[in-house]
């Protein structure tokens, strides 16, 4: 197993912790001082990376007597801007703002000498790199994926070949991610990797990455319809807080305006490694918007939506396959970078968290049952699907965000891990039923029922075009 070291530890803000360790070697990721990072759970996934938040303790190591002998990863592209649409709302709430700088008191005085965090509209979309932000910020999503590359030569380092594909939507942000993760790759291990893009757009029916694209009834802003006309009592408290001392200025903030700050907090963070915003709202804030807002992906990304599992069985479907076929491809890795949504699809339809509850209060927070699906897809969230072999017989397990999450009901293996003959049954019983062509509608759009890239990318070229987005 290789050594590796990822060497910015000279910045005084910034402190090396252990995520892999192999015969006294030991692979560091790099944390921060510089923001609260205790925070970003609450941030809707749109903050900087994390681990996932609730752990079971079970060691992320390869159990005793196992080996990894085939390993999948699904991760979503790295720290960024807004999007274009996102920043356009920003600004406008920045246009309403800075008529009253200099006449804010209280909370809102820290837009009193404030300067808008985006300093030219055409950043909006991209990955943050050392071109555009202090590149001693340690959330900067270049930096990030180039750990995300030395993790994966850390602890796969030995699957890989002299040759192996790595897969990445069209996106530009998405693109550039999987681009700083193959670099540092290939300078970790002396390999040749090549990315295949793979198009996002409805014609490429099931032959993407973001089968959602081409799924003509898919409504994936069934979550917003759910609270139009829903008034939110946290949101109304924190805006009687933060007027209690601006009461003589005609300013009025909408629900959507206080969710918006939130936001802004979370890509301030990712962008310059802290934001003052962040300091507008209480804890018990964050918690309230970060229940709202999960219920909002489990309605429009989650379960709750019909349309979600044919959409996220078209990647479990190729995942499983893939695995099925682990002893007769000459890969044994595969690597693959797409966008939250397409990886909540494919985890909702995978069922890792699926606890049967179908429905969520608009009235309060409920602790016990939400499904935390943005804990899934902060900035630079991954899954890992790893097939062990542990002395004769074959388990699989999953690893999100660097913790262990065993499947549902299958526990039997080493570490808890699932038992291949039971994993098949699993699966059979997530898919059963379940038709992405005729659900979607994808014939409408595209002619193309199936995803085959991971299969005959050496006989098709997938190069392309790069979107800026």
């Amino acid at each position: 197993m290789l050594s590796i070291l990822v060497t910015f530890l000279s910045l005084s803000s910034i402190h090396a912790a252990p995520i892999s360790k192999d015969n006294g070697t030991v692979c560091y990721a790099l944390k921060s001082s510089t923001a609260d990072a205790s925070i970003f759970p609450f941030l809707n996934g749109q903050g900087p990376h994390y681990d996932y938040p609730q752990s079971f303790g079970i060691p992320v190591e390869v159990p005793d007597q196992c080996t990894v002998e085939h390993v999948q990863m699904l991760a979503r592209h790295g720290e960024r801007y807004p999007t274009a649409s996102k920043g356009k709302l920003m600004i406008a709430l920045w246009d309403k703002l800075k008529v009253f700088q200099g006449q804010f008191d209280g909370p809102l005085e820290i837009f009193n000498d404030y300067e808008f965090f985006v300093s030219d509209t055409k950043y909006f979309d991209q990955l943050t790199n050392s071109s555009d932000v202090d590149p001693s910020n340690p959330y900067m999503g270049s930096k990030t994926a180039e750990i995300l590359g030395k993790y994966i030569a850390f602890n796969y380092g030995e699957l890989f070949g002299n040759y192996t594909p790595v897969f990445t939507s069209s996106s530009g942000r998405v693109y550039q991610t999987a681009k700083y993760a193959v670099s540092a790759l290939e300078e970790e291990l002396n390999v040749q990797l090549d990315l295949q893009i793979i198009q996002e757009n409805e014609t490429a029916g099931a032959n993407s990455l973001t089968p959602g694209d081409s799924c003509v009834s898919y409504n994936g802003d069934l979550g917003d319809e759910y609270f139009e006309n829903v008034t939110l009592s946290y949101l109304t408290d924190i805006k009687n807080r933060w007027m209690k001392k601006n009461s003589n200025l005609n300013l009025t903030l909408e629900q959507d305006d206080i969710e918006l700050l939130v936001d802004w907090c979370a890509f301030v963070t990712n962008i310059k490694g802290s934001s003052t915003v962040c300091d507008l709202f209480e804890r018990n804030d964050l918690i309230a918007y970060s229940y709202y807002s999960d219920v909002t992906n489990f309605y429009g990304r989650g379960l709750g939506n019909p349309l979600v599992k044919p959409i996220g069985s078209v990647l479990l479907n190729a995942s499983y396959n893939l695995f099925t076929q682990a002893d007769d491809l000459d890969n044994k890795v595969w690597l693959s970078f797409s966008h939250d949504t397409d990886i909540q699809q494919f985890v909702s339809a995978l069922g890792l968290f699926d606890n049967g509850v179908t429905e969520y209060s608009l009235e309060q927070v409920e602790f016990q049952d939400i499904q935390k699906l943005s804990w899934v897809t902060p900035m630079g969230g991954r899954i890992f699907t790893e097939k062990l072999k542990c002395r004769n017989s074959s388990y699989v397990r999953y690893i999100v965000n660097d913790v262990v999450i065993p499947v549902p009901g299958c526990t039997s293996g080493p570490g808890f891990s699932c038992p291949i003959e039971d994993f098949d049954d699993y699966i059979a019983d997530r898919l059963n039923g379940i038709d992405y062509v005729s659900s979607c509608e994808i014939q409408q759009v595209s002619n193309i029922t199936e995803l085959t890239f991971y299969w005959d990318y050496n006989e098709v070229e997938y190069n392309g075009p790069v979107s800026n987005k």
